[in-house]
């Protein structure tokens, strides 16, 4: 049975589609239908959870509907950011070669971005040696609950081995100026349009996979991992999960001696738990 949530997103992409419609300006049409992707892709993610709710659809069946391989299907849902079955031509032989009107960075992701305030969101330490830093102008004409939007943001991108979103926002290059189209990880388009649990939710899942191989680890820290992985879950509300991965943040220091890779799994959830809690304020959420 569909959601109400999933009714608001399909509602708000026919109305963005109907909006690109009637739009007589085409550049306009262009942005307005690029947004109504991203609307798609969070749909598709809802629906995914329908499925899950009524407890009869298996991930073999989920991924046949939508066409996509089981593994692929479930790798996308776990990082926490929209479902994309679409795949972009990216050879030079490609029949939407000559559609690109700008240079495009296809081996390259924008991962993290510094709000006009000062901070910033995504892992913005890494790759230091290796990025390259733009300016986007971040005004979607279809995401007024953003609180970044009308904000001229410094978005940090380089070379990523991991997922991305088909989202590829229009960047000016600090150093020339020049406009490049970056795609965005998973994490910084939540940051931007969603609820803000992407980078939660990947953090806790690279803590509880280092904790498990990890040497033994405090009794009250290893509590506390199991307690958010729970609350990670499906059946656990987004409430329950960000209070527990803000425990499991606060008492990363009981782990930074039970190897590398937890402590640098701890490390990251800090991170993501401290970004959030200025995201939340920023929203005006509620501290957990």
């Amino acid at each position: 049975m569909a959601s109400e949530m999933t009714d608001v997103r399909i509602a708000t992409m026919v109305a963005m589609l109907e909006q690109a419609r009637r739009a007589h300006d085409p550049l306009v049409r262009a942005q307005i239908l690029a947004e109504s992707q991203y609307q798609v892709a969070w749909a598709l993610r809802e629906a995914v959870v329908d499925c899950q709710d009524d407890g009869r659809r298996s991930w073999a069946e989920i991924g046949k509907a939508i066409g996509l391989p089981r593994e692929t299907a479930w790798r996308q849902f776990k990082a926490g950011g929209p479902l994309v079955t679409v795949k972009p031509y990216q050879a030079a032989d490609s029949p939407l070669a000559d559609s690109q009107p700008r240079p495009f960075a296809d081996d390259h992701a924008l991962y993290a971005f510094r709000s006009e305030d000062g901070n910033w969101f995504g892992p913005e330490d890494l790759l230091e040696d290796q990025c390259g830093t733009g300016w986007l102008t971040f005004d979607p004409p279809n995401a007024p609950g953003s609180k970044f939007a009308g904000e001229e943001l410094l978005a940090r991108y380089g070379p990523w081995d991991g997922d991305v979103s088909f989202h590829a926002p229009l960047i000016r290059e600090t150093d020339s100026g020049n406009p490049i189209r970056v795609r965005a990880t998973y994490e910084v388009i939540d940051w931007l349009f969603g609820d803000g649990q992407t980078a939660l939710r990947q953090a806790m899942t690279a803590v509880n996979q280092a904790a498990a191989v990890s040497p033994p680890v405090s009794k009250d820290l290893a509590e506390l991992v199991e307690k958010a992985a729970t609350a990670m879950n499906l059946d656990g509300s987004a409430e329950e999960f960000i209070a527990a991965a803000r425990q499991v943040a606060d008492a990363a220091v009981l782990g930074y001696r039970a190897g590398l890779q937890l402590a640098q799994a701890l490390q990251g959830l800090e991170r993501a738990v401290g970004q959030h809690r200025t995201w939340a304020a920023r929203h005006g959420k509620a501290a957990q």
